[in-house]
């Protein structure tokens, strides 16, 4: 028989769900109180994989930053960034709930989050997309009036 671990009142593991319900009380959205109890599950699963304490008064800088390095090296920039920020808000939670006295996370920096160029048509692509909607029939029309909205809007445009 398996000895059951029972969490501490101060351990990460008790807090979250106080976490999840302040964040309802705020009117969050759903998939923002997912994302963020996500992102502290995330931290609670490597603190115990990597045999780091879970009492929330024990977790330092160091934890966290383990953490969202080994999120840097293994998922995209912008998930990192993700998770980092989500965390700041957990632990901005745990010091107006009293559970510490200063966030681990103060004076830390987010990580870089390199800007992707969003892929344009060239020139020769787009008139061939116009080309494709010259027909008459009522589907190739309201292609074209679409296409046309974008194209006429600037959304069609390099610059």
């Amino acid at each position: 028989m398996n000895p059951v671990t029972i969490a501490s009142v101060g351990d990460l593991a008790t807090l979250i769900p106080s976490f999840q319900r302040s964040l309802r009380a705020e009117n969050k959205s759903p998939k923002t109180i997912a994302t963020y109890g996500e992102a502290a599950n995330q931290l609670l699963d490597f603190l115990r994989a990597s045999g780091m304490l879970t009492e929330v008064a024990e977790i330092g800088r160091e934890h966290v930053e383990s953490f969202i390095e080994r999120l840097v090296q293994t998922r995209a920039p912008a998930t990192a960034d993700n998770r980092y920020r989500a965390l700041t808000a957990l632990f901005n939670f745990l010091v107006s709930f009293g559970e510490i006295t200063e966030s681990p996370m103060a004076r830390m920096k987010p990580p870089k989050v390199p800007e992707v160029p969003v892929p344009v048509l060239t020139d020769d692509e787009l008139r061939g997309l116009l080309r494709s909607c010259e027909g008459m029939a009522f589907e190739d029309r309201g292609d074209m009036a679409v296409l046309g909205l974008f194209v006429d809007s600037g959304c069609g445009s390099r610059s």
